[in-house]
């Protein structure tokens, strides 16, 4: 897995798919150019796409809906450990005043850090540039 955070507007989308074109190019296996995008799809798309674009939409659907994200997040590393995940940063601003949006910033930062731990590379991206940061 490859995971890409950065700020909003930033440029991750654009870097995921100069990745993914990489990844193809290099004729690894089991690597293809579907797209999944968590703030239109359906969560359970994500397991089968080359890049999952906007993690944090997707988690905040599924807390919602009162489904495990966690769950969800666990089975995405297992099903496609190949994935490109994009994730916007979210928790650098004011403390929400709504309980369940402070759950979402607690389990959506646990999910990242998950996703990091397990990832072959990480990058954050700033301005459109990418920094590599594992």
């Amino acid at each position: 897995m490859i995971l890409i955070v950065g700020g909003l507007g930033q440029g991750k989308s654009a870097f995921a798919s100069q990745c993914r074109k990489e990844e193809i190019s290099g004729g690894r296996p089991g690597r293809t150019a579907a797209v999944f995008n968590g703030r239109k799809g359906k969560p359970e798309q994500a397991f089968a796409a080359g890049t999952v674009l906007h993690l944090e939409a997707v988690i905040l659907r599924l807390m919602r809906e009162g489904e495990d994200a966690a769950a969800w997040s666990d089975r995405l590393l297992c099903e496609n450990p190949g994935a490109i995940v994009t994730a916007d940063e979210i928790g650098c601003g004011i403390v929400p005043a709504d309980p369940l949006e402070r759950e979402y910033r607690e389990t959506y930062g646990r999910i990242c850090q998950r996703l990091a731990a397990a990832s072959a590379r990480v990058y954050r991206v700033v301005c459109g540039l990418p920094q590599q940061i594992k």
